[in-house]
């Protein structure tokens, strides 16, 4: 972010009801030529397998968030959209390398939307922890809205984080010639958590032979794992 540029979180940049790519293009980025196509939107997805510097886990009736001893991680983002409409920010806020953190759905509760869900102030917190860590506010916009039909808006329990920097240039190394005078790069990790509640309604879905109705369902595969883990520990 350029010196003397306010980090200020406007809602102003919502744009309008777009697929999820296009949400995710940046109005004032450079313009790439890529085979005679012009874009200013670059997407890569790849696999990778590596230990992550942060642990997720719901035993009981918190969200149990540890991170590992050997980095700090810069913000933590606890988000929970109820299968009523109410989207809440549960807790948000650094953690220091070896720190653990207990979030409770019913005590630790920042913020609630009871008229549903309201974009603007659901990002509020998270915005400013991305430009904090070196996005612009059209780049953490994009990033946001292009997460809102698929996080924000589907019901269930979440944690967002931002991966420390020096982690993300260890697993993610990148070079570019030539080299540019700055370069920042803004890895966000997320996890869906399963809660007591929701493992209890997996569980008697099976029983009741409806286990296939998650057979499209991108998390068709963890649910299956899950009930199997589960009827072992029973």
């Amino acid at each position: 972010m350029p010196p003397g540029t306010e980090r200020r979180y406007s809602p102003d940049l919502l744009q309008e009801d777009l697929s999820t790519w296009k949400k995710a293009r940046v109005r004032d980025a450079n313009v790439l030529n890529v085979s005679g196509q012009q874009e200013n939107f670059l997407f890569y997805r790849g696999l990778g397998n590596f230990e992550i510097p942060l642990t997720i886990s719901m035993p009981k009736d918190e969200v149990v968030i540890e991170a590992s001893k050997d980095f700090d991680i810069p913000h933590v983002f606890v988000y929970e959209n109820l299968h009523y409409g109410i989207s809440r920010i549960l807790w948000s806020g650094p953690m220091k390398a070896g720190e653990t953190r207990y979030v409770s759905p019913t005590r630790n509760i920042d913020q609630q939307l009871p008229d549903g869900l309201r974009p603007d102030e659901v990002y509020s917190q998270f915005g400013v922890a991305l430009m904090d860590a070196g996005l612009n506010s059209q780049e953490a916009m994009a990033m946001l809205r292009t997460w809102e039909d698929s996080y924000f808006l589907k019901p269930g329990l979440r944690v967002f984080w931002l991966v420390p920097r020096d982690f993300t240039d260890a697993i993610l190394p990148m070079k570019i010639t030539p080299a540019p005078t700055q370069l920042e790069r803004v890895l966000v990790g997320r996890a869906e958590v399963l809660t007591p509640v929701f493992e209890d309604y997996l569980l008697t879905q099976y029983e009741q032979d409806q286990l296939k109705q998650f057979a499209n369902h991108r998390y068709s595969h963890a649910y299956q794992e899950r009930v199997a883990q589960l009827l072992q520990i029973q």
